[in-house]
């Protein structure tokens, strides 16, 4: 979580732009709420897990590691 909270990058208030907050959410918040996802997963909270897949899909709807761990969680659940 702390990793996520410096990469708010919105708080520089205007010195970064949106592409460059873009470029910084895929190249480092997908890959933390990824491992976060895993980890709460095996914790079993699989519904925290889910919401984290989500906030990467928002980013990256196309991300493989998110859209298999989404779907090994959900039949999980079901």
């Amino acid at each position: 979580m702390t990793a996520l909270c410096a990469l708010d990058f919105k708080s520089c208030s205007g010195e970064v732009s949106d592409e460059q907050d873009k470029m910084a959410q895929a190249a480092h918040k997908v890959p933390i709420l990824n491992n976060m996802a895993v980890c709460l997963s095996k914790q079993g909270h699989p519904q925290r897990s889910l919401t984290m897949l989500d906030q990467v899909l928002k980013i990256d709807s196309d991300n493989p590691k998110a859209l298999s761990r989404k779907l090994t969680t959900m039949l999980e659940l079901s």
